[in-house]
C-alpha cells in the first residue's frame, strides 16, 4: 500500500476489495434513486398537493376532468380522516385496557428481572461471606506461620552470632597458642647457651 499526498481523492477505494452486490440493486426504485444520487440531483420536495383541498382554477374551472379529480381528492380526504376517527374512537374504547394489561406485564417483568437481581445479590452476598470467613481463617495461619518464621529467623541469627564468637575464641586461642609456642622456643635457645 502506497502513502503519501499522491493519491486522489477518488483512489483511495481501489486498492479495497469490491463490495457485495445487495438483494434490492435490481428494483426499479432502488435503481432509480442510486441513478438521481449518482447524477448529483437534490431530492424532489415532499408532495402536499394532495393533502389541500383546492378547487379547480383558471381554464381547469371549467373542466369537468379536474372537478373529477377535485371531488376524488376531497373523497380519499374524507375517508382518511373518517379512518382517523374510526381509529381515535377504538383507541378510546379499548385503549386504556390494552394499556392496563400492557402495564401489567411490564410490573410481570419487572418483578421477575427484581427478584433474579435479588437472588444474585444474595448468591454474592454468601461468595463474599465465604471468603471473608476463609481469609480470616488463613490469617490466622498467616499470623501463626509469620511468628513461626521469626521465631526460626531469631533463632538462626542466635546461632550465627554464638559461631562466630566460638570461631573469634578459636582464632583467638589458636593465636594465643601459636605465640606462645614461638616464644617458649626462642627462650630455651637463648638460655642453653648462656648456662653453659
Amino acid at each position: 500500500m502506497k502513502r503519501g499526498g499522491a493519491k486522489k481523492p477518488g483512489e483511495y477505494l481501489a486498492e479495497l476489495p469490491a463490495a457485495a452486490e445487495y438483494r434490492l440493486a435490481g428494483a426499479p426504485l432502488v435503481r432509480a434513486e442510486l441513478e438521481r444520487v449518482g447524477r448529483g440531483e437534490a431530492l424532489a420536495p415532499l408532495d402536499t398537493q394532495r393533502y389541500r383541498l383546492d378547487p379547480p382554477r383558471g381554464a381547469a374551472a371549467e373542466d369537468p376532468a379536474a372537478w373529477r379529480a377535485a371531488l376524488a381528492n376531497a373523497k380519499a380526504q374524507l375517508e382518511h380522516q373518517h379512518l382517523r376517527v374510526l381509529n381515535l374512537e377504538l383507541l378510546l374504547k379499548y385503549g386504556p385496557d390494552l394499556w392496563k394489561v400492557e402495564n401489567r406485564g411490564v410490573e410481570q417483568a419487572g418483578a421477575l428481572y427484581a427478584a433474579a437481581a435479588a437472588a444474585a445479590d444474595k448468591e454474592a452476598e454468601v461468595v463474599n461471606r465465604e471468603r471473608k470467613l476463609q481469609q480470616l481463617a488463613a490469617g490466622g495461619d498467616i499470623q501463626r506461620l509469620e511468628y513461626e518464621w521469626y521465631q526460626q529467623v531469631s533463632k538462626n541469627m542466635d546461632i550465627d552470632l554464638a559461631c562466630r564468637q566460638l570461631e573469634a575464641a578459636l582464632a583467638a586461642r589458636g593465636a594465643g597458642a601459636e605465640g606462645a609456642a614461638g616464644g617458649g622456643e626462642g627462650g630455651e635457645g637463648e638460655g642453653a647457651p648462656g648456662g653453659g
